[in-house]
């Protein structure tokens, strides 16, 4: 089972991405700042088979903290995507963050629609079993 983090500082991602994915076997967590000791623990406490696929950072309130939240969720979780949601504030940092490891920087109004077709192929991907093999090659 494959997990989403949703970090905002209000409700609303979340509950649309429950209505989005619905049924299906991904788990979601939320936490936002007041709530950031509740949801590490809620994370170390989550079964030991779940990964965290992706994570969902609305910096839309405090645009100020991406380049600190970015570094501190990358090592947090290494194997996570990240995405983020702000406005045009965070524009100019686009490559600073792509380069720290953010997959998608959206400053444009989200849907619930738009986020959950960029986190399917991120779970896709977690879902696919890696094959590290390489294909032999058959000399003539």
């Amino acid at each position: 089972m494959a997990r989403i983090l949703v970090y905002e500082p209000s409700p609303w991602f979340l509950p649309e991405l429950q209505r989005q994915y619905g049924g299906e076997n991904v788990s979601m967590t939320a936490g936002n700042e007041r709530q950031r000791h509740v949801a590490s623990q809620a994370e170390r406490a989550g079964p030991p088979h779940e990964t965290t696929a992706c994570v969902v950072v609305d910096l839309r309130r405090r645009p100020e903290r991406c380049v600190e939240l970015v570094e501190e969720l990358r090592h947090r979780h290494p194997e996570a995507r990240l995405i983020l949601i702000g406005d045009e504030r965070l524009a100019p940092l686009e490559w600073v963050l792509r380069e720290l490891g953010v997959a998608h920087l959206e400053t444009n109004p989200v849907r619930g629609v738009d986020l959950k077709r960029w986190i399917d192929p991120i779970l896709q991907c977690q879902s696919r079993p890696r094959d590290l093999s390489m294909p032999v090659q058959k000399s003539h």
